[in-house]
């Protein structure tokens, strides 16, 4: 458990340290959410307003997202740039890496 633990703190240092995914991930989906929710104003369904529904769906669509998308990027970084290959000198199972 003290491996996975190192391991998020080294990725978190990591991706704060890169200014495009903290755009993508943070700013991108606020844009989106004031973007729509300006553009429904007014709009009622059943009693509450659309951007009622509208920004929880947009947040678990974001969640998801950049969840996928980031696995994808960093896994295919790391093979290009040799970490999965030492990480294969290391005792961490390959399943902890994922996690």
């Amino acid at each position: 458990m003290n491996a996975i633990v190192k391991l998020a703190s080294l990725e978190t240092k990591m991706f704060f340290r890169d200014r495009l995914s903290m755009f993508w991930t943070f700013l991108f989906p606020v844009v989106m959410i004031w973007l729509f929710g300006s553009m429904f104003v007014g709009d009622n369904m059943s009693q509450k307003a659309f951007a009622e529904y509208f920004v929880p769906s947009w947040i678990g669509v974001n969640i998801v997202t950049t969840s996928f998308f980031t696995l994808g990027t960093v896994l295919t970084n790391y093979r290009e740039t040799g970490v999965l290959r030492r990480y294969q000198s290391t005792p961490l199972q390959p399943w902890k890496i994922l996690v």
